[in-house]
């Protein structure tokens, strides 16, 4: 394909998703940089490739280590390195610069496969990625993994690494827990606990809490609070399932929450996507990370930025509601409210509605989170 003719493909592609436009860069030797014509850059654009790369055709978040990069000027990346290359995402500018000494041949045989995966549904990709490598840079590439692999696993926290982590097995009772009212739990009844943990229900009741608002109610927030880190800590002791955290705002003590519960099940805990915005009424997500992170130790700050800060994506419009989700087998379990995940919702006795509902997980995806995210 000529090089104008493979630059149109791509720019009306881009186009016909955000309605942007953009100029190859390849002045620059073993780089390639996907620019927005905008001079005042784009955020979407830069959202964008995010969603692009983390699709499940192509390089998501559960398979693949990003790394997230946050520089003066409110200039936020993401870094991805596959196949000998380094890719960066520039979220504030939408720039997409692509960096190795196989570039050209990579992106030449790859990038459109890569836009087809996205426009695909997850596992239908219809077009091939051929590879252009000659034996001589395959090698190459297998020796670059290997020693990606092993600078990784010096970095990684040693606890991580032994199968007899001491972490909470799914239908093991926390020794903490005081047993409640099952009665009178969705009514405010029950909150009141000494112990530092108490606040989480056991798996047992956890089912049958959530199992009460399959028809939905309205609800104290302080009991909302309870139940959603319940069923975050239910969902991440199954090693099988994949969790989903959506909402337009979260605080620095929901964000420690979700670490802490995470890492409470290191071993069993998926976390595919969490959708935030970059910015909203209450400040910069970029703070609120960089505020929860100092508060766990350096071992730990390096599993929760491959773990869980990972798997955060940007949503491309504007929502209100808020859900976390539970996928399994095909089928997702939905817990959504219309609130936000923050303390002025939670600690509170003031009402909000939520509802639980088992779907399937295609429509999930399609009724849920592709119209934030896609």
């Amino acid at each position: 394909m000529a090089a104008v003719g493979f630059e149109e493909t791509i720019n009306n592609f881009i186009h016909s998703k955000t309605g942007e436009k953009i100029y190859l860069d390849i002045a620059t030797v073993n780089v390639i940089q996907l620019r927005p014509l905008s001079k005042r850059g784009s955020v979407s654009l830069g959202s964008f490739w995010v969603h692009v790369f983390q699709h499940p055709n192509n390089y998501p978040v559960h398979s693949y280590q990003y790394k997230k990069l946050y520089k003066a000027g409110s200039e936020y990346e993401l870094k991805l390195k596959i196949d000998g290359l380094s890719i960066i995402i520039n979220l504030a500018t939408g720039c997409l610069i692509l960096r190795g000494p196989h570039v050209i041949d990579w992106f030449a045989s790859r990038f459109l496969g890569i836009l087809d995966g996205f426009s695909s549904p997850p596992g239908h990709s219809s077009k091939e990625l051929k590879e252009h490598y000659t034996e001589a840079e395959m090698v190459a590439l297998k020796k670059q993994k290997e020693n990606y692999y092993k600078r990784a696993i010096e970095i990684w926290p040693d606890n991580v690494l032994h199968e007899d982590t001491n972490v909470m097995e799914a239908g093991t009772q926390n020794i903490y827990h005081e047993p409640s009212n099952q009665e009178g739990f969705l009514k405010g009844e029950d909150l009141e606990s000494y112990s530092p943990i108490a606040d989480l229900l056991d798996f047992q009741e956890t089912v049958q809490q959530i199992e009460k608002l399959e028809s939905g109610r309205v609800i104290q927030g302080n009991v909302l609070y309870r139940l959603w880190k319940s069923a975050l800590n239910l969902w991440f002791s199954d090693k099988d399932g994949r969790v989903f955290i959506v909402t337009p705002h979260i605080d620095c003590d929901r964000l420690f929450d979700v670490c802490s519960l995470f890492l409470n099940h290191k071993l069993t805990a998926c976390l595919d996507t969490m959708c935030v915005p970059l910015s909203n009424l209450h400040g910069r997500f970029a703070k609120v990370r960089s505020e929860t992170i100092k508060r766990f130790l350096p071992r730990d700050q390096v599993f929760i930025e491959y773990k869980v800060y990972c798997s955060v994506v940007y949503p491309v419009v504007d929502f209100m509601n808020s859900f976390v989700v539970f996928v399994k087998d095909g089928k997702a379990k939905v817990l959504q409210t219309n609130t936000n995940f923050d303390r002025a919702s939670f600690l509170t006795c003031a009402s909000v509605s939520v509802q639980y509902k088992e779907i399937e997980e295609k429509q999930f995806l399609e009724a849920y989170l592709d119209p934030i995210i896609r």
